[in-house]
C-alpha cells in the first residue's frame, strides 16, 4: 500500500502545481481589443456637429505622427466636457459651451479609424500649450 501511495501523492502533487500554468496557456479574452487610448493636447479649431476639430501640440504615442495637423475627435453621449476654473478645479460643461480657439486636453480611445473622445478638458494646466 505504501508503495502505492508515495507516488500518488507525487503525482497529485505535480498536477497541482501544473494545472494552473496550464490554465493560463490558453487564448486570451479579446478585452479591449480593437481599442487604442490616446491622450493629447491641443487647440480648436472648428467644431462641427458632434465633431471637434483640435490641431495637436503634443500627445501619446498614438498622437505622435499628428502632431502640428488638426485631427476630428468625434464625441458622443458618453463623451464627458469639463472646463478648468481659476481655482484649478473643474466644472462641468457641454458640447455646446465650447469654442473655437480654447486649449484642450483630450482623451479617448481610437476604434475602426475613429478618434472618439471620452473626456475634453479646456483650460487645461500644460506647459504643452503656447
Amino acid at each position: 500500500m505504501k508503495k502505492i501511495l508515495i507516488p500518488l501523492l507525487v503525482i497529485i502533487l505535480l498536477l497541482t502545481a501544473v494545472a494552473p500554468a496550464l490554465a493560463g496557456s490558453g487564448p486570451q479574452p479579446a478585452r479591449g481589443k480593437g481599442r487604442k487610448p490616446f491622450a493629447l493636447v491641443g487647440t480648436i479649431t472648428a467644431i462641427n456637429g458632434s465633431t471637434v476639430t483640435v490641431h495637436v501640440i503634443a500627445g501619446n504615442r498614438l498622437v505622435k505622427p499628428s502632431i502640428g495637423t488638426d485631427l476630428a475627435l468625434a464625441t458622443n453621449d458618453l463623451t464627458r466636457f469639463r472646463m478648468r476654473t481659476e481655482d484649478g478645479d473643474t466644472q462641468i460643461i457641454t458640447l455646446a459651451d465650447l469654442a473655437v480657439g480654447q486649449n484642450v486636453s483630450v482623451n479617448g480611445v481610437i476604434k475602426a479609424d475613429v478618434w472618439l473622445a471620452s473626456r475634453v478638458t479646456v483650460g487645461p494646466e500644460l506647459t504643452h500649450l503656447p
